[in-house]
């Protein structure tokens, strides 16, 4: 289990692992792809007794040189990293952040010729708005939403919680309260929001808040360029 998760949880590396009665959600048959291993039924712990499930296989890119692995429909660029800080997870829909990258791209070339007519202070400002954005859009689009990766009930879930931990038949993993299913991205997320195309990815408990921090990135950008750029500014210094 990534250390993050431990942290969230308050539970101890080693501390023991309980298990419930299977609560099946899916009925399709078992895929190599899906998360998860060997399927646990009627309780009893799967055949692997580390607490820190495999990822799943390996794809390659650029002959062998770039090495990712596989949660669902989504791609770990690195691994190890992933593992202590969730971040390095690429979605389904890659181009959807490059697209709207390429937006920035667009915008801040316009605005820099209006800014240009301002003073180079003003440059610099559209400069630092455009290098938040991408920062802010890099941090949604690469971080983990959420995934699950919980083959066995933490033992430090009181057991007034228990039963609500279902078991998802197509990840092959628990979900928590508040966990669903994403069918874009094939596998189970915590605090589930919804899935936005744009940034290629599944929005829940562990980047929604970077998620609104890019949403308010670019619309401060917006504001400035509106209210800056195109009215106060070519007012005191046209």
């Amino acid at each position: 289990m990534p250390e993050y998760f431990r942290d969230e949880l308050d539970e101890d590396p080693t501390d023991e692992l309980q298990t419930i009665q299977p609560m099946e959600i899916g009925g399709v048959d078992d895929d190599d792809d899906n998360v998860g291993g060997s399927r646990m039924a009627n309780g009893s712990s799967s055949s692997s007794s580390s607490k820190q499930p495999s990822h799943g296989q390996y794809v390659y890119y650029l002959n062998g040189k770039i090495r990712a692995q596989k949660i669902g429909n989504m791609k770990l660029f690195f691994p190890e990293y992933f593992d202590s800080s969730g971040w390095g997870v690429l979605g389904p829909h890659w181009h959807g952040p490059v697209c709207v990258w390429g937006i920035l791209v667009i915008v801040t070339h316009f605005c820099l010729n209006s800014a240009r007519k301002i003073g180079f202070g003003s440059e610099l400002i559209c400069y630092g708005f455009f290098t938040a954005c991408t920062f802010c859009l890099t941090d949604v689009a690469l971080r983990d939403p959420g995934i699950c990766l919980f083959k066995e009930v933490p033992s430090s879930v009181p057991p007034s919680e228990i039963h609500q931990w279902r078991w998802c038949d197509l990840c092959q993993v628990y979900q928590p309260p508040g966990a669903v299913h994403c069918v874009s991205c094939n596998v189970c997320v915590m605090g589930y929001d919804h899935y936005c195309v744009w940034m290629g990815t599944c929005i829940g408990k562990r980047n929604y808040r970077q998620f609104v921090r890019f949403n308010v990135s670019w619309l401060y950008y917006l504001l400035y360029v509106f209210f800056w750029l195109k009215v106060f500014g070519p007012l005191i210094f046209g």
